[in-house]
Parts: structure tokens; sequence; C-alpha cells
């Protein structure tokens, strides 16, 4: 899903983090087709690369973060309780 597309993510990461940088707001940023731990991994880093680059600007942004993933793939769902020790919501998709 990353695998060079990093700095798309990054970018969509940082308009995120900056549309609601007040305290009484509660961001949640959802992740489409994640297929495994190493994608939610791969996420959360270019996240927290996101929160680094706007704390050196000195910019505000979001504290409150909720980090969410979507299943939509039937191997991922086979791996949905392990994902879901990995964030804070996620959404299992019907597959027909």
């Amino acid at each position: 899903m990353l695998d060079g597309y990093e700095e798309v993510f990054l970018s969509q990461f940082w308009a995120l983090l900056q549309s609601g940088p007040v305290d009484d707001i509660d961001l949640r940023i959802m992740v489409p087709l994640v297929s495994g731990l190493a994608e939610i991994s791969a996420a959360k880093t270019v996240l927290e690369k996101a929160k680094e680059e706007l704390s050196a600007e000195k910019k505000t942004f979001s504290q409150q973060i909720q980090f969410e993933i979507m299943i939509e793939l039937p191997f991922a769902a086979l791996l949905a309780d392990c994902l879901a020790h990995e964030v804070d919501f996620l959404i299992l998709v019907p597959m027909i």
C-alpha cells in the first residue's frame, strides 16, 4: 500500500493534522486497504514523521488522533483480531 507512496501519505497526513489543530477536536485518520501489520506500522511511521516535521516548523496541529483502518481484503479479514490491537478502530467491509 505505501510502497513508493510515502510522500503522498506524508502530505495527506500533514493536511489532516493541520485541519483540526484545536484541543477539543478528535481527529480520526482511517487508512484503507490494509493487508497486514507491516502496513499499519509503515503508516504510523509516516504519521509520526509528519508530526515531527510539523513540530520542527512550529506549526500547530491536532494532538488527539485516533488511528483507524479499513479491512477490505479477505486475507486481512483473517488477521482482524491481530490488527485490532494496533489501531484505535477498525471497520471490516463485507466481501461479496
